[in-house]
């Protein structure tokens, strides 16, 4: 019996599989066959426009947090493209968080190296680079636990020791950048008016005719400070602290 020519939609759906296994599995045709219970060629098979079982994408979808309807038809939310700090273009999940190429201070914060660009006309403006990896989590942990999209977060590597015993040196905090409103205490991480990019608990304070924000830092030996809150640009608030061990 001939064997049936792979029409154009098989042949676009078998280079979304190749895509998600190269670019965001990282995988080999063999070890993603290996990851499904089957054989390498019928991997080859897929990619080349071959028929795959529904149950079979969605394994593929589930390792790789790209939506079923993506690999299969094409529709909903494509892998996102993003750019690390040597101008390298990389391809992160549709559920991946980016994660700052730059550490973010934990007491008087730093300057990221080259985050600044020309904008409009109006002088050195702060602009970050991504690392080449993200990070990613099953979308129930998302919604429940850090309560937002992925494309509402991202990850900041700490380092310093004025936030201990909250954050320790090393650890990566996860900011959700769709909740910048200072409450009483809250977690946040801010850019000063310098760039520096550092992650407080903050509590804001009307001093005169002026708004105020105080930083507090969870090590009691380093004393509170307070900045004009037209200085401090929020960034996000805290949603969640991946902690060393």
């Amino acid at each position: 019996m001939k064997r049936k020519e792979p029409t154009k939609l098989d042949k676009e759906r078998g280079s979304r599989i190749a895509f998600v296994r190269e670019h965001i599995l990282r995988k080999t045709q063999e070890q993603l066959g290996a990851d499904l219970g089957v054989d390498r060629q019928a991997v080859t098979n897929w990619e080349g426009g071959g028929g795959i079982l529904f149950k079979n994408a969605l394994k593929i979808a589930d390792l790789s947090n790209v939506p079923a309807e993506w690999i299969t038809h094409g529709r909903g939310q494509a892998p996102a493209e993003t750019t690390d700090s040597n101008g390298e273009k990389t391809t992160i999940p549709a559920h991946g968080i980016r994660e700052l190429d730059s550490d973010a201070g934990l007491g008087g914060g730093q300057i990221p190296e080259d985050v600044y660009e020309f904008k409009n006309g109006e002088g050195m403006q702060p602009t970050d680079s991504f690392r080449s990896e993200s990070w990613v989590f099953p979308k129930r942990f998302m919604n429940g636990s850090l309560g937002a999209d992925a494309n509402k977060i991202i990850a900041i590597s700490t380092r310093g020791d004025s936030m201990s015993p909250t954050i320790n040196n090393g650890d990566v905090v996860f900011i959700d950048t769709s909740k910048r409103k200072v409450g009483a205490g809250t977690l946040h991480a801010v850019r000063d008016l310098y760039g520096d990019i550092i992650v407080k608990r903050l509590e804001i304070f009307r001093s005169d005719d002026d708004f105020r924000i105080n930083i507090i830092s969870d090590n009691k030996a380093i004393a509170p400070r307070s900045e004009p809150a037209s200085e401090i640009t929020v960034v996000g608030r805290v949603c969640g602290i991946f902690k060393l061990a």
